[in-house]
């Protein structure tokens, strides 16, 4: 009885497609080949069977059915959850059955098509292509996978003893969200809204949680870099810039890289924010020298020299971050957090450089060579390039109004950064003060700002990923993970030097769950300096090892630290190189690190 009740309250759905197709069919069909006389009473005499035949339908269908009642499936969030896996389970179903569809009405086109074309002459392939559009949704392949993986580690995997389902919903989503910008079904920031639209409907976090990062000063850095660079490209100050690196080291590609490398380095020593210095003041004339080389993602020449010098830059940010105490923002934390388990550091900035001299410096000078190695540029060799900057520089004339204005706003910026403790002015604020700079002079426009779609893309993915981030450490699953590290470690009775090493590559890989450097150092450093310390690493070795590694794993993911979404983002690089060449940076700081910085601490008595 219920299949009956059901198919009658279907039964006018049905009656009032068939009867939409064949109005539908019997139009063009009647149109093409019936004498129009006959087209008109055949067309009126079918329509008056149709009529009658929706009316019975419709009087069937406004029979009142009886009502069975709902089955009792839990409460209402367990039932939309179970909803929202089932849409997810079948979602590539429909992407297949659209795609299907799809193809069968662009088949009956093409027969409609064909005796159109028949009639007038005309190609029945041009008329197929014309009406031929391309799919522009999800890709179904990665999003399966995606989804599969989600739901495996959900609900395929046991949950682990001390962690809550809430906690293993949020990782399952989390990485399924990380599969997605890895795959790209959809552009990142369609795949993170996805993943967060997921945890929302089942109840997993919330909206105001999901929306937190938003708001953090970190993400904030990394947008008005991108306006920054929009400044420096539209003024010029770019391109002088630019002209005047190579000018002075651009007789070859890899002069350029060093010249750029070692003058990062020189600014690092007064600025305290990576991202602010990498993605702010770096990037922008690392692009321009690219450019200026006939270089460019847009004209796709990016393999002619800004592949490389990209990646050479962003892969020395990690090593200038660590040469300096005042390198980066995480250098600070990491002294406080190590003061909070009893181990401080005397005369923190003195202690801090000749233990991190002979390393940073060493992998620095290195970092070109692996980069010309792994991303070789097309043009090695640029002999005229110095005269050919001279020339243009001579061409270019005095500095404009709005070059000035940049210039002055990007110093004053660089004193507050450097003096932020003294002024007490964060350095988000700072860059917001230098924006609003640019725009009373009216050397960038809101316009500028607003067409800078990079920037809001950015800002879309790599916030969601923080507050996901975020989750993961709000909810335990870093404690687990590092408690159960730890376990593992002492029932294996690793000695000093096997377990500094499984633990180091452990918080390394560990970087992959997050999107900040500052949120895993504020999480995991803690632990894992104890579990160093406990298994036999001296104190120093241990907060210092840490807080370089803390650094250096910056590459290993677009999404990895608050500059590596800018460097990424200007498409020099794809996808797939930028976690290529992150995995084998990661490696070769590891082994500099590890070589020669234990060669250095055990000459200095560290070790």
């Amino acid at each position: 009885m219920s299949r009956l009740h059901a198919w009658r309250g279907a039964l006018p759905l049905l009656a009032h497609g068939v009867a939409a197709s064949q109005q539908s069919t019997q139009s063009w069909s009647g149109a093409a080949f019936s004498v129009p006389g006959e087209a008109v009473a055949a067309r009126g005499a079918r329509q008056s069977a149709l009529a009658g035949t929706s009316v019975r339908a419709q009087s069937l269908g406004k029979r009142p059915l009886p009502d069975h009642g709902r089955a009792d499936t839990g409460s209402e969030g367990q039932l939309l959850g179970k909803g929202f896996v089932g849409l997810l389970l079948l979602a590539p179903l429909l992407v297949f059955r659209h795609k299907n569809r799809k193809l069968s009405r662009l088949q009956h086109s093409r027969g409609v098509q064909t005796w159109n074309a028949a009639a007038s002459g005309t190609s029945a392939d041009s008329a197929t292509a014309a009406a031929a559009t391309p799919w522009k949704g999800v890709k179904a392949k990665p999003f399966a996978f995606c989804v599969a993986l989600g739901l495996l580690i959900r609900f395929g995997l046991p949950i682990p003893t001390g962690v809550t389902p809430q906690a293993w919903s949020m990782l399952s989503i989390f990485v399924a969200t990380i599969s997605g910008i890895v795959t790209e079904p959809l552009p990142a920031p369609g795949v993170a809204m996805c993943g967060l639209t997921c945890g929302i409907l089942t109840g997993t976090i919330s909206f105001a949680e999901g929306m937190a990062s938003f708001t953090d000063e970190v993400i904030w850095l990394v947008v008005l870099a991108f306006f920054f660079a929009r400044g420096f490209s539209k003024t010029g100050l770019g391109d002088r810039i630019a002209f005047n690196v190579v000018r002075a080291v651009g007789g070859t590609t890899l002069g350029l890289a060093y010249g750029l490398n070692a003058a990062e380095a020189i600014v690092a020593a007064g600025m305290p924010s990576s991202a602010a210095r990498a993605a702010g003041i770096f990037f922008p004339i690392v692009d321009s020298v690219a450019k200026a080389s006939g270089s460019d993602p847009a004209q796709g020449t990016e393999k002619k020299t800004g592949r490389f010098l990209v990646q050479s830059a962003f892969q020395a940010t990690g090593n200038s971050a660590t040469l300096w105490l005042t390198g980066a923002a995480q250098n600070m934390l990491v002294l406080r957090l190590a003061s909070q388990i009893g181990y401080d550091m005397p005369s923190p900035f003195k202690t801090w450089l000749v233990a991190c001299s002979v390393p940073a410096l060493v992998a620095m000078a290195l970092t070109p060579l692996v980069a010309f190695k792994l991303f070789p540029p097309e043009v090695k060799r640029t002999p005229e390039a110095p005269e050919a900057a001279r020339t243009r520089l001579s061409a270019m004339g005095p500095m404009s109004r709005d070059e000035l204005v940049m210039a002055f706003t990007l110093l004053g910026m660089v004193a507050l950064w450097a003096g932020a403790t003294f002024f007490h002015i964060s350095p988000v604020v700072t860059a917001l003060l230098g924006l609003c700079t640019l725009m009373l002079f009216g050397t960038v426009t809101w316009a500028d700002c607003v067409n800078e779609k990079g920037a809001w893309t950015t800002f879309t993915w790599f916030a969601i990923l923080v507050g996901m981030s975020a989750m993961l450490n709000k909810l335990g699953i870093v404690k687990w993970l590092a408690s159960t590290i730890s376990s593992r470690i002492v029932s294996l009775g690793l000695t000093a030097g096997p377990a500094f090493i499984v633990l180091s590559l452990v918080y390394t890989a560990a970087h992959y769950l997050f999107a900040s450097q500052v949120a895993q150092v504020g999480a995991l450093y803690q632990p894992f300096a104890v579990m160093m310390i406990q298994t036999g690493t001296p104190p120093m070795v241990a907060v210092l090892a840490l807080a370089a590694v803390s650094n250096f794993f910056c590459s290993l993911t677009p999404y990895a630290s608050a500059q590596a979404p800018v460097f990424y983002g200007a498409g020099y690089v794809t996808q797939a190189e930028w976690y290529r060449g992150g995995a084998v940076f990661t490696v070769f700081n590891l082994l500099v690190w590890g070589v020669v910085g234990g060669a250095w601490w055990k000459a200095l008595g560290m070790l």
